[in-house]
């Protein structure tokens, strides 16, 4: 349980970068003292820190990102096909932009290598493609 909540308090930290210790213990129904004790821990794999005072809370640095290759070729296939599957069964274009800024994002982070580990196109023009190749719309 405890690695769970860890590692969900890092996706979270990772998504807003900074969120308060009161907010943590009301979510995982725990108090603020041990929501400390998660952050100590933490912060030993993860450049974590507590900011103090009224703009304060427990805070994840702008610069950190995840390590490369912190997803696999399988879970960045499935990730696209999930998000693919989601916007064929809704046509809600959240799941399309999602995906965009999926592939953007390996871009950035594996240059021209990108398309070389996931094993497909990414293309970031109007068509997104599936990792079956099938164009979105």
């Amino acid at each position: 349980m405890k690695f769970v909540i860890l590692l969900d308090m890092f996706f979270e930290l990772l998504a807003k970068r900074k969120v308060s210790a009161p907010y943590f213990a009301q979510k995982y129904d725990t108090s603020v003292r041990t929501v400390y004790r998660y952050v100590d821990r933490l912060s030993m794999v993860v450049p974590v820190y507590v900011k103090t005072g009224r703009n304060g809370g427990i805070c994840i640095p702008d610069t950190y990102k995840l390590p490369k290759f912190f997803f696999s070729k399988e879970d960045f296939a499935a990730t696209l096909e999930a998000l693919s599957l989601a916007y064929e069964n809704s046509s809600d274009e959240k799941f399309l932009n999602a995906q965009r800024k999926l592939v953007a994002q390996m871009r950035t982070e594996y240059g021209n290598s990108a398309e070389e580990f996931t094993g497909f196109d990414l293309p970031l023009s109007d068509a997104i493609s599936a990792p079956n190749k099938k164009p979105l719309a």
